[in-house]
């Protein structure tokens, strides 16, 4: 099992990473993810588990729920300069790998891609490029026929409906910053061309990886948020 902040993914500067978008660090966010995890998997019988760890937050002690629960056993990451490189090197010694890493910037396609697909806990690696995206998720579904929202970035043309928007980013989250002054709002077509060039607003990748240097990831504003009524998103 390897979940990618507590593995060392950010480096220790995740000891120091400011609050995100559930009001805790993100090391805090990650180690959560993981105790509950290696708490039901060490509940099993028969297992033997292994957790890379970077020391950055020591592994909760569980006690077998049962007689012949899992052995639960460190792999020491400490030092790792390239989680990816280390897990292609590591995951042949193993029957499963499960992995827990944010999509954004493709971190988490990227980790699926080192391993074989035989040995991988989780969605296939085209189900995590299309999802990572709300564009290409949107795109995906709408090719299927199911209702999904109507969406405008820079580049297509203006928005054919007046109205409130929800300013989201393509890639990653959150929908509205807690720092941020464009939350749900009225977009007169003045506005929306100062605010497009104030944030410099430029395209991702293909598959999901990082913008250019100086850019930032393309936004896609939705308007179900806003209607009366409709789910949010």
């Amino acid at each position: 099992m390897l979940e990618f902040i507590s593995a060392g993914g950010l480096g220790e500067a995740a000891v120091a990473e400011p609050a995100g978008a559930a009001g805790e660090p993100l090391l805090a966010q990650g180690v959560r993810m993981r105790d509950a995890l290696l708490g039901e998997l060490s509940a099993l019988p028969g297992l033997e588990v292994s957790v890379a760890d970077a020391g950055l937050a020591p592994l909760p002690k569980h006690e077998p729920m049962h007689a012949g629960g899992a052995a639960v056993q460190r792999l020491a990451t400490a030092g790792v300069d390239d989680l990816v490189v280390w897990l292609r090197a590591q995951h042949a010694a193993f029957d499963l790998v499960w992995v827990i890493a944010p999509e954004t910037d493709g971190c988490l396609l990227t980790l699926c891609e080192a391993v074989a697909p035989a040995r991988w806990i989780g969605c296939s690696a085209d189900a995590i490029g299309v999802s990572s995206s709300k564009t290409r998720t949107r795109e995906h579904l709408a090719a299927q026929g199911i209702p999904t929202p109507q969406a405008w970035a820079p580049g297509l043309p203006a928005p054919a409906h007046p109205g409130r928007w929800v300013l989201k980013p393509d890639d990653g989250t959150p929908a509205c910053s807690p720092t941020s002054p464009l939350r749900v709002r009225r977009w007169p077509q003045p506005a929306r061309r100062t605010v497009l060039a104030k944030r410099n607003l430029a395209p991702t990748s293909p598959r999901g990886g990082r913008s250019k240097p100086g850019s930032r990831a393309r936004r896609s504003a939705c308007r179900c948020c806003a209607q009366p009524g409709a789910s949010r998103c």
